[in-house]
């Protein structure tokens, strides 16, 4: 494999090549590392590779769009056979716990990180549970008017 780079105005190139089990690491004009390529695919960018991941990354990733594809998603929270906890529920799991019911822990999350699909699950999860408890509370006050 080959990396060409060409000098401001096209003229000259310099060539890389890999060779073996080595892997290609580009450093700055202070010799620092600033992004490597293992030879199994891994890249780093500045930082050193995570056996846990396919691209790690120190500092903020900037992107128009990011696609985060999921097995399974939050509809299930309309089915009739999902559980609605009673508001009386939330309430006693957010005083013992200080969070709510299946949303990680600010701890958990500052141990392990975020999956963003997972996540997104979650918190869709939770509106479409703040939906369904509007909804009844809505049929409570309709009855509650109808009786004035």
């Amino acid at each position: 494999m080959y990396f060409e780079t060409i000098a401001p105005g096209g003229s000259g190139s310099t060539y890389f090549q890999g060779h073996g089990n080595h892997p290609f690491i580009f450093l700055n004009a202070g010799a620092q590392e600033v992004m490597k390529i293992s030879t199994n695919g891994q890249v780093a960018l500045g930082c050193q590779p995570n056996s846990n991941y396919r691209l790690a990354v120190d500092g903020v990733i900037g992107a128009r769009k990011i696609k985060v594809t999921q097995e399974t998603w939050a509809d299930f929270v309309f089915k009739p056979e999902y559980k609605l906890r009673s508001l009386q529920e939330v309430e006693l799991h957010i005083r013992e716990h200080g969070y709510l019911p299946d949303v990680p822990s600010e701890k958990e999350v500052k141990e392990n990180g975020v999956d963003m699909g997972e996540m997104d699950k979650k918190l869709l999860q939770k509106i479409e549970e703040l939906t369904l408890y509007i909804i009844e509370l809505n049929k409570k006050i309709e009855v509650l008017e109808k009786k004035k």
